[in-house]
């Protein structure tokens, strides 16, 4: 029976991986998230495993587990504590659903103006609505946060630790 399972590659090799999985006949899938190189002349966008040192394998692992071992980059399939745990399709499904909405895109940084609305996602902060009072060139930012009572208080943050509220 053909299952969903995670596998360990070797650091820095899941995309040859992928390859050889897919040269195979197995269905692989490297979940990937794009982000930005800045360089003095200009910057590049390139990709990295969203999952680092791991990538997903459809396959019968009582027929395939020795062909999956032997595959250049693959360095075994993650095991819990009664052997190899598949992972739920739907896990896989919801996985690639966020990939093609561009929710692991890191190149796009939001457009922010005097008086944008934004949430903090984490830390202290996590979930409070905050006001956008001045943004810097340097990329970093004065809020200043609508806490309870209306109580104000500025703070800088970096841009990318915000997000836009809709």
């Amino acid at each position: 029976m053909t299952e969903w399972h995670a596998v360990k590659s070797r650091p820095g090799a899941e995309g040859r991986a992928m390859i050889c999985i897919e040269a195979c006949g197995m269905e692989g899938y490297l979940p990937v998230e794009l982000f930005r190189i800045n360089h003095r002349t200009g910057y590049e966008v390139t990709w990295r495993a969203l999952f680092p040192g791991y990538l997903f394998v459809r396959c019968d692992l009582g027929r395939d587990f020795t062909r999956l071992l032997e595959i250049d980059g693959i360095v075994d399939v993650l095991r819990g504590r009664h052997g190899a745990t598949p992972v739920a399709e739907a896990v896989i499904e919801a996985i690639r659903t966020a990939e093609r909405a561009g929710a692991f895109n890191k190149t796009r940084t939001p457009r922010l103006a005097h008086g944008d609305d934004v949430v903090i996602p984490e830390g202290p902060f996590a979930h409070l609505v905050a006001k956008i009072k001045s943004e810097r060139p340097s990329r970093r930012m004065k809020r200043c946060m609508e806490l309870v009572g209306n109580f104000p208080f500025r703070m800088t943050a970096t841009v990318d630790k915000v997000e836009k509220v809709a």
